[in-house]
């Protein structure tokens, strides 16, 4: 029990405000005898009025709830799931009881419980890897404080860091430039408020974008620069264009390539693709000469 806090007991509206804003009031009255009639043979929904003059002693129940119309309190007992309604509660009177004792109501001692039970709702939620921004709603009882703070630096509380009672808590998410899922969580009065968030889609740059050879062909290289964990491969589209290395990666790294000697006269070009990029690659021939024999004659 965190506090408690003492009720007239004869004043019926001063109970209900203490139920509506403590929870259930404990308390103690003088149990008579036709008490037990009534708790193991009375019929569903009845209400209690004390009647007999045979006083037994003391008991302690709680009351939960009430209804006017009835004109009666529900009172949870705890002597198990029995009872007139079966369940372990049943309904007495407000007043009315014999010899004006009004059940010794005027004796009642209810004090009530702070009970600080926290709930919070939803208790999570997904975000691409752009971010965004969110709430959570907090659910406990008047007068019990929480606070709420960020276990991930990517989550930031905007609004609602501490309250009292029921409340909301505001936070953004910051983008995910990795190529990896994220998790983090945000405490609430003790609860974990858990946030996932999408890995960045990876993306690729390649340098440079082509090259340029002469018919004695040669080699080169290219670069990729992608984030940690992209995949990638390249491969080439022509026969005299050949990779000796690199042809997979993760990450950032290099290609290497072959061009094989052009023997033909005229201009060919060959790509490479690389991570769904073009490298292409032109390469000119042979040039053309030309000879006369015999230069002349007489």
């Amino acid at each position: 029990m965190k506090d408690y806090h003492t009720v007239d007991a004869t004043n019926t509206e001063e109970v209900k405000i203490s139920v509506i804003n403590y929870g259930p009031g404990v308390f103690r009255y003088d149990f008579y005898e036709d008490f037990h009639t009534f708790w193991w043979y009375g019929s569903y929904g009845k209400v209690y009025v004390q009647t007999s003059s045979v006083q037994k002693g003391g008991h302690v129940v709680s009351i939960i709830g009430w209804d006017d119309a009835k004109g009666a309190w529900l009172c949870k007992n705890s002597w198990g799931e029995e009872g007139p309604n079966r369940d372990g509660t049943f309904w007495m009177a407000y007043s009315g009881h014999r010899n004006n004792l009004r059940f010794a109501m005027s004796n009642f001692s209810i004090t009530g419980g702070l009970s600080c039970e926290y709930s919070i709702y939803p208790s999570g939620q997904s975000f691409s890897a752009s971010g965004g921004s969110g709430s959570v709603n907090v659910i406990v009882n008047s007068g019990c404080a929480w606070t709420a703070a960020s276990n991930a630096g990517w989550i930031n509380i905007t609004s609602g860091s501490s309250g009292n009672g029921n409340g909301a808590v505001y936070y953004s998410v910051l983008s995910n430039s990795t190529t990896l899922s994220r998790t983090g969580t945000i405490t609430i009065g003790g609860k974990p408020f858990t946030v996932t968030q999408s890995p960045a889609a990876c993306s690729y740059t390649i340098s440079p974008l082509n090259a340029a050879f002469e018919s004695v062909g040669g080699t080169g290289s290219i670069s990729v620069t992608s984030a940690s964990g992209c995949n990638w491969t390249a491969v080439s589209n022509a026969n005299w264009i050949t990779v000796v290395s690199g042809s997979s990666g993760m990450g950032s790294g290099t290609v290497n390539y072959q061009v094989d000697t052009y023997p033909d006269a005229g201009t060919r070009t060959g790509t490479i693709t690389i991570a769904q990029k073009t490298f292409t690659v032109t390469q000119t021939g042979q040039v053309c000469s030309y000879s006369i024999s015999p230069s002349g004659q007489s």
